[in-house]
């Protein structure tokens, strides 16, 4: 009786706003690739596995790195950037 909580500090809406650029940020990335490998390999069919592939190794590797307990630092952050790269571009090499 008598005490009363307060927040002093509240973290939540700077982090739905990160969370909100990153999705942007993404969904931009994904489709820029996608133009750039149907510019560069002239049909669609030849772009549509690079374009498949980036997705799905940046999905699986957000489901993967929980259960792991590896958190998302900059050191993860720019190996999974490296790790795309590298994918897409053997993707397009096959």
């Amino acid at each position: 009786p008598g005490t009363k909580m307060v927040v002093a500090v509240d973290n939540s809406v700077f982090t739905a706003e990160a969370i909100h650029e990153v999705c942007i940020t993404m969904a931009l990335s994904i489709s820029l690739v996608v133009l750039v490998n149907l510019i560069f390999l002239g049909s669609w069919r030849s772009a549509l596995i690079p374009s498949v592939v980036a997705p799905i190794c940046i999905l699986s590797t957000f489901i993967v790195l929980a259960p792991l307990g590896f958190s998302l630092n900059l050191p993860t952050l720019l190996a999974l950037v490296l790790a795309v790269g590298l994918v897409v571009d053997d993707a397009i090499v096959v």
